[in-house]
């Protein structure tokens, strides 16, 4: 008669079950969830679609020189832009009352993570990679980069920068309604 084996996981106790469980303060809300799913989607793509299709057909071939100049273009002038219309468009989605205030804080820190990370990244795709093969390398290296984004907007602003944040935009609003 053969042995039939069966497997039951162990129950941790209660407070181990789900050790990467997040407090409430750090869950997305629903907005912020469908806010990164409408980036993911339709701005990111489709900004990187166009200007790779760019950069192919006015810098052809893989030398050392056209290589330089596909990185510095897209790290230089493409960056800067996807990550203004990320924080600001996220922003926006979320309702925040000052829309530039997260760009204001986390630009810098996030360009230089792009920096690390795409410079690398697309040095290899731009001299290694086959076309036929771009669409899966490169969606890996955006899997990666995507938590590397969502890890950045999820860090705390400190505080003396909200409060810097908070006074210019009061100084601002002032200076408007003095202005009328």
């Amino acid at each position: 008669m053969p042995q039939h084996f069966t497997f039951e996981a162990p129950t941790p106790p209660e407070h181990q079950a789900f050790s990467l469980q997040l407090i409430e303060s750090e869950k997305l809300s629903r907005k912020a969830r469908n806010a990164l799913r409408k980036w993911g989607i339709f701005a990111r793509h489709k900004s990187q679609n166009a200007t790779y299709k760019w950069l192919d057909r006015a810098f052809p071939g893989t030398t050392k020189v056209i290589i330089v100049k596909k990185l510095v273009l897209d790290q230089f002038v493409l960056t800067p832009y996807l990550l203004t219309v990320f924080y600001a468009g996220m922003s926006i989605m979320e309702g925040s009352e000052d829309i530039f205030l997260e760009l204001r804080e986390k630009f810098v820190p996030t360009f230089m993570r792009s920096c690390i990370f795409w410079l690398p990244a697309q040095a290899l795709n731009f001299s290694l990679v086959a076309p036929r093969f771009r669409v899966i390398y490169m969606g890996i290296c955006g899997l990666i980069w995507v938590n590397i984004l969502c890890w950045t907007k999820r860090q705390s602003l400190p505080v003396a920068t909200k409060e810097i944040a908070t006074d210019a935009s009061n100084s601002a609003a002032g200076i408007r309604n003095s202005e009328t």
